[in-house]
């Protein structure tokens, strides 16, 4: 009798361990209700350097049945931009059934500045040079080096096989769709035409400048070779050969641009200086305003 009294309560207990496991499970299939989530703000600045951290903070997320499920919470993904430095991004969280909730909200970067295009050497090139992008980079606070990404414009063909200045577009675009475009001057020349005619450099081919500042063209001239001598610009301005003994002023060259610093846009100063001889040298300074 006793032992048909311990089994009974052995059964009764297995059915109530057993019941409560079917009952859990059940519950849990059921669970059909995605958690909650809620923001302090809808919006949210920061910097380009943060991380998905910083797009998170203020961000909480509960369950119905889990609680609290913050710890879930990822970026889902990140939109493109609605206008530079602000763009939507969707957040999400999930709990133990695998239901999901998403929400947007929206990042604004404080520190963006669209991507920055750089020159190392003037775009000049001789008659069928292989590239004209070969001294041209992009740099971008997003991704980075876009080099690899810049295209040049299809409706202004340049002809690498004729001598010629041609008028022409670069373009590049960042991951989160900001486009850049760079109107510039391109020079494919002859070298049996141009052999020994006088080379200006100049200390940065391409310039960046914000609207309303005053610019000084002749101070990016930095020296001059012509017949094989070069004249070096000294502390009065004046550019002199290296004896000191000849040298050159403004007045020698031409300096001419149509270059309007309180309108954004991209402008252009094409320096010019002729020889003894009537060779002409040139070279062109891209002025940008934004």
């Amino acid at each position: 009798m006793k032992r048909i009294r311990v089994l009974s309560v052995l059964v009764f207990l297995f059915s109530l361990a057993l019941f409560g496991f079917f009952r859990i499970k059940h519950s849990r299939i059921d669970d059909s209700i995605a958690p909650r989530i809620s923001m302090e703000s809808e919006t949210i600045e920061i910097s380009v350097e943060d991380g998905d951290e910083a797009i998170l903070s203020g961000v909480t997320a509960s369950d119905s049945n889990d609680g609290d499920v913050s710890d879930t919470l990822i970026v889902e993904s990140m939109g493109q931009f609605l206008s530079p430095g602000r763009r939507n991004v969707t957040v999400a969280a999930f709990d133990s059934a695998s239901n999901v909730a998403k929400e947007t909200r929206q990042v604004i970067y404080t520190d963006y500045t669209s991507p920055v295009f750089s020159l190392s050497e003037p775009l000049r090139f001789p008659v069928n040079t292989s590239s004209i992008l070969d001294y041209v980079t992009v740099t971008d606070v997003l991704d980075g080096d876009l080099t690899n990404q810049i295209k040049v414009s299809q409706s202004s063909y340049v002809d690498t096989s004729v001598a010629d200045d041609y008028e022409t577009v670069l373009t590049v675009t960042n991951s989160a769709g900001d486009t850049v475009k760079l109107p510039c001057t391109v020079t494919i020349y002859d070298t049996a035409v141009t052999s020994g005619a006088p080379v200006i450099e100049l200390s940065e081919y391409l310039i960046y400048v914000s609207p309303g500042t005053k610019i000084n063209a002749w101070d990016y001239i930095t020296s001059v070779s012509i017949r094989g001598t070069q004249y070096t610009k000294a502390e009065d301005g004046n550019l002199y050969s290296p004896d000191m003994s000849q040298s050159l002023t403004k007045s020698d060259f031409s300096i001419k641009g149509d270059v309007d610093t309180d309108t954004e846009g991209t402008y252009e100063y094409t320096y010019k200086i002729t020889d003894s001889m009537s060779r002409t040298g040139s070279v062109r300074l891209i002025v940008a305003v934004r």
